[in-house]
């Protein structure tokens, strides 16, 4: 199958990874959450569902002007300027949120110390406010090290996107993989494929993997 992506593609590997996916994921007018949005297009897999496949949804991005850059970017998706968890209780939550695409929770992914604090959310919130009895065709998340907190955040039996597409890290990688089975949701393939014999410039720190629905 053929894919005629336009002069936004960065990269021959990006658009590797854009086949695979798409193979996968073949459908025009789908609906996408998208979590760690960054400015709506760098590393951005819905990005490109938008634009190619006419999809739409809800983008959420914790940096202020990386969210202003999304509003901007993505004028046709639902930005909100806030970042995820698992804790219904929580009202903010402290990262290095600078617009840096390696920004994260307590800015514990680049060691850095100049922290702000972004109101908190979690998928149930998002779901619950902009995507109620809506079906959600792939969920992306890629915050750096925080996926699983995040993904715990969501009930799998009141809301269940179609496809998850995840940025795990090694060491949660099994931790990551069941806390998914457990809500049916089984692991279709490693979408990057980033190892040292092809990627020698890869840190061995992650991948993104696609999961599907069992139900």
């Amino acid at each position: 199958m053929k894919y005629l992506f336009p002069a936004y593609i960065i990269n021959d590997m990006e658009l590797k990874h854009l086949v695979k996916l798409f193979g996968i994921i073949n459908k025009e007018n789908g609906i996408f959450l998208e979590a760690g949005a960054n400015d709506g297009i760098f590393d951005s897999y819905t990005y490109y569902l938008e634009k190619d496949k006419h999809w739409k949804g809800v983008l959420v991005e914790p940096s202020i002007n990386a969210f202003h850059a999304c509003v901007k970017n993505r004028p046709h998706s639902y930005c909100i300027n806030a970042a995820l968890t698992n804790d219904e209780q929580a009202d903010s939550l402290s990262g290095d949120f600078d617009g840096h695409p390696m920004s994260s929770i307590e800015g514990k992914r680049l060691n850095r110390m100049s922290n702000v604090s972004v109101k908190a959310l979690t998928l149930n919130k998002v779901f619950a406010n902009h995507l109620k009895d809506i079906p959600v065709d792939l969920m992306s998340i890629d915050v750096e090290n925080y996926e699983l907190p995040v993904l715990m955040g969501l009930d799998y039996s009141q809301y269940r996107p179609r496809f998850i597409l995840v940025e795990i890290y090694t060491p949660t990688f099994l931790d990551t993989v069941n806390f998914l089975l457990r809500n049916d949701y089984a692991l279709i393939t490693n979408i990057t494929g980033f190892n040292p014999i092809d990627n020698p410039a890869w840190d061995g720190t992650h991948n993104d993997y696609l999961f599907g629905s069992l139900r």
